[in-house]
């Protein structure tokens, strides 16, 4: 199978002088044909520094600053390899770290391949991923991370990381690639991913894919206020169920608890929730339709359970075309 890789970039000089090294060498190792840094309207040295370390890489200007979704979605644009591989600025890969990601990918059902991503000697996998609903909210939850040694088999997950990933070319268009919604980042890969498994494919963490997550969430830390980070989770947290789901149980819990959390922040006078609710709201006014809920609906509640604990990978289990829809949760 053949392989791309796309890096996309906001502000991120450093990073790419310190570790973009590590990912031209895992990427040669793979035999990537083609490595392409996207640059998202960058205002510091990131420009001058591909010019210094990368001479030869395939550097793409953004004019303007679209997220991390959209970058990647122009960096793909074009490439023709069986398989995508993204990969952050912040992440140091072992020299086999892509090489071990192919490898994960020969299983015909399997739509992406996390990375095994440490922040420490003491941290475990944060590669394995899974989802629960609670409180009206979908949680992204990292079990790997707390439990050094417990993944050290290939494991199904809800998600693999929109940056320490790597998947099917031809799925990740067929599926519209990252979608923009999300913008400027945060649950287009686990929307991504969603939507993925619910059109039959699988998601896994390859342990053997062994990368460093140097420095998590520094770009959005040093270019958005704590207030706005809340805002934008919490937006893209509610579009998530928005634009996926149609069980009218899921919906009525999602309302009620969004409401009941209005209540609790304006006695806090914190406006959080209610703006993060405006914007979802603008926000599907805007895609001119409720999101990309697809046909035929899966066992939605089946689904939901399996992505909610990460499994062995084992021979496919089937997820039955049923429309039990209201019976969610």
């Amino acid at each position: 199978m053949t392989l791309d890789v796309v890096i996309p970039n906001y502000n991120g000089a450093s990073l790419l002088r310190q570790f973009l090294p590590s990912v031209l060498t895992s990427a040669r190792r793979a035999g990537a044909r083609d490595v392409v840094v996207v640059d998202d309207a960058s205002t510091d040295d990131s420009l001058a520094v591909l010019s210094e370390i990368a001479p030869d890489i395939r550097v793409i200007r953004r004019l303007y600053n679209g997220g991390f979704g959209e970058a990647v979605n122009e960096g793909a644009r074009g490439l023709t390899g069986d398989l995508l591989a993204v990969c952050m600025t912040d992440i140091e890969l072992y020299p086999d770290c892509l090489e071990k990601a192919v490898s994960a990918m020969e299983a015909p059902d399997v739509f992406a391949a996390g990375f095994h991503l440490r922040t420490s000697a003491a941290t475990g996998n944060g590669g394995v991923t899974s989802l629960a609903f609670s409180r009206g909210l979908f949680h992204a939850e990292f079990p790997g991370e707390e439990q050094p040694g417990a993944f050290d088999e290939p494991t199904e997950i809800a998600f693999a990381l929109g940056g320490a990933t790597i998947m099917r070319r031809d799925v990740f268009e067929e599926l519209g690639g990252f979608d923009p919604v999300y913008a400027p980042y945060g649950w287009e890969d686990i929307d991504l991913c969603y939507r993925a498994w619910r059109s039959g494919w699988r998601c896994v963490n390859e342990p053997k894919a062994l990368a460093w997550h140097r420095h998590p969430h520094t770009s959005v830390q040093s270019h958005a206020s704590e207030l706005k980070r809340e805002i934008i989770s919490l937006r893209n947290r509610m579009l998530f169920v928005r634009r996926n789901f149609a069980s009218p149980s899921l919906l009525r819990q999602h309302k009620l608890w969004i409401s009941l959390m209005k209540l609790k922040a304006r006695t806090k006078r914190n406006p959080a929730v209610a703006e993060a609710d405006r914007q979802a709201r603008q926000a599907l006014q805007a895609t001119g339709s409720r999101g990309h809920i697809i046909a035929p609906v899966l066992d939605e509640a089946g689904l939901l359970e399996r992505l909610s604990r990460p499994g062995s990978v084992s021979p496919s289990q089937s997820l039955p075309l049923t429309a039990q829809a209201d019976g969610l949760l």
